[in-house]
């Protein structure tokens, strides 16, 4: 690959120009004459487009079939309130990028620094979404949409949310956080929240805003 040139993109801003419609604005216009002149730059994306092309064609179609564990149960009476750690499969599929393999996140496997997670609404029951993360050392972010200061929309059951996101060197226990809605939720409530919750969410936790539907999976994270 050629050498980094200063002001390279990072994987997520290719993973927006590749998610496409998810995004307003995949690209500044800086990054987009960057683009124009960055041999590497431009061999990243070319491959980006193909992992996504591959995660289209081959994991999604799998997603939507059930796999080989079969078709994913749909509630037969819309989720709401909170949603059982151990149901939460139910309303979401969590896919793992380790290397070139991509697989099912299977509750208690263990993750690695470097791992990529690409989230896919399975059976949505509301119109609007905010996922968060709090990792290892406690901090919490917006994963969708990305650093959003209100919750966005829910795309059709078996659509992927736009782009993924790495996991870093910090080890240890972390935690996703999706609030489903019918009307978009701010934020900054949510992230506070989160960030004063103990160290697990017990199933029969309630959702901290009213008519929202509250989705956890926890996962560990170690040394390869």
């Amino acid at each position: 690959m050629p050498d980094r040139m200063s002001g390279c993109l990072s994987d997520f801003a290719l993973e927006k120009l590749v998610a496409g419609d998810g995004w307003e604005t995949p690209l500044s216009e800086q990054e987009q004459a960057h683009l124009r002149v960055c041999e590497r730059c431009t061999g990243r994306l070319a491959e980006a487009r193909r992992l996504e092309a591959e995660f289209t064609g081959e994991v999604l179609p799998s997603i939507e079939l059930g796999g080989s564990r079969g078709p994913v149960p749909v509630p037969r009476r819309p989720l709401r309130g909170f949603i059982h750690l151990a149901d939460w499969r139910r309303v979401l599929a969590v896919h793992v990028k380790r290397g070139e393999r991509v697989s099912p996140y299977e509750p208690g496997t263990a993750l690695h620094p470097g791992d990529r997670l690409r989230i896919v609404p399975v059976a949505p029951e509301r119109k609007h979404l905010l996922l968060l993360l709090r990792d290892a050392a406690g901090k919490v972010q917006v994963l969708y949409p990305w650093a959003g200061s209100t919750s966005g929309p829910l795309p059709p059951p078996g659509e992927a949310l736009p782009g993924s996101f790495g996991l870093d060197a910090v080890l240890g226990d972390e935690m996703l956080v999706g609030l489903a809605s019918d009307a978009p939720l701010e934020a900054a409530k949510i992230m506070a929240w989160l960030e004063q919750a103990s160290g697990s969410l017990a199933p029969g936790s309630a959702a901290p805003v009213e008519g929202a539907d509250l989705v956890v999976v926890q996962y560990r994270k170690v040394k390869p």
